[in-house]
Formats: structure tokens, sequence, C-alpha cells
């Protein structure tokens, strides 16, 4: 019977851990590189052109990108939960009041908060709304509001498939290229 023999094995085996160090490190770069790249574009999505109503930015601030390099994954997003509204679009309606207070004319508080009295009104064509004193309109109330989806996540993300491909072909062929020097 034919017997084979391998010399040099333990030599094979180092080579093999270290490049599986140098790939995981590349790897785990071009993952930061490319998450950063969605990050920006989502941001843009954000700032120019998008139907959304920009008001403090406060969604456009909280978008964060974020690598797990143990687990070879990024996730970009944001923790508003207005944030998923936007992207996909939802039916709101009221949890504890009967009707949506919906704020008119640079009103930036709830009706609860609001200082001073408001007042019932409703126009011949049966539009709610609530009065100040002086009779100015200050909140709609609706039974439920729909928003429509206005995608900024998944467009960014598919902006920058092509820049996430380039990044991970130039880490794999940087690491080949370490490992058998």
């Amino acid at each position: 019977m034919p017997v084979l023999e391998m010399h040099g094995t333990a030599k094979l085996r180092k080579a093999l851990l270290q490049a599986s160090g140098i790939l995981r490190e590349e790897v785990g770069r071009a993952l930061e590189a490319g998450a950063r790249e969605a990050e920006r574009n989502a941001k843009r999505n954000l700032t120019g052109g998008n139907p959304l109503h920009v008001r403090t930015g406060a969604l456009r601030t909280s978008i964060r990108s974020e690598v797990d390099r143990a687990r070879q994954e990024a996730r970009i997003g944001t923790d508003l939960v207005y944030g998923p509204v936007h992207e996909y679009g939802a039916t709101i309606r009221p949890r504890e009041m009967r009707k949506l207070a919906i704020p008119v004319g640079g009103v930036r508080t709830w009706p609860r908060r609001f200082a001073g009295p408001l007042f019932f009104r409703m126009t011949r064509g049966g539009l709610k709304f609530l009065v100040d004193a002086a009779g100015k309109m200050m909140y709609v109330l609706k039974p439920q509001v729909t928003v429509p989806a206005r995608p900024w996540l998944g467009p960014a993300l598919t902006a920058s498939k092509a820049k996430f491909a380039d990044l991970m072909q130039r880490a794999l062929q940087r690491a080949f290229d370490k490992a058998t020097r």
C-alpha cells in the first residue's frame, strides 16, 4: 500500500492561521469603510431633494453605523422610532385620546402642555381643530394619519453596494498579498 508523507505541516498550519487573521483584519476594515459609505449616503438622502420635511435634523443626526468584527457584520440605522415610519410608511392612530392633535403653524408642544386655554371648533366641512384664546388655529384633530413611505436607508444601501463590493475585493486581494509574502 502506498504511503503519503507530508513534511512541513506545522509551517503550513501556521501560515493558514496567519492568513486567517490577516483576512479577518482586512475584511473588518472593508466593513467599516462600507458602513461609513452607507451612513453618508443615508444622511445625504435625508438632506437634499427628499420629500421629508426636515425640522430639527434629529433623524439625520441619529443615523449611525457600527461594525462587529467578531461576527463580520455591519449595521446602519437609527434608534428613533420614526425612522422606520419614514422608510416604510405607516398609519398612526391615537393611543390615549380619540383624535390625534396635529400641530399647525410652528406649534412645538402637545395640547396638554399648551400655555393657555384651547377651544374646540369645527368647520361646516367637518374639519375639527383646536384654537387658542385669540381664535388662532393651533391643532387639527384627525382620527388617524397615514405617512407615505419615503425611503432613505434602502436607497443608501443600494447606492453603496458597488462601493462595498469593490472594498471587499480589494480587502481580499490585500489579504492574499500579505499572506503570500
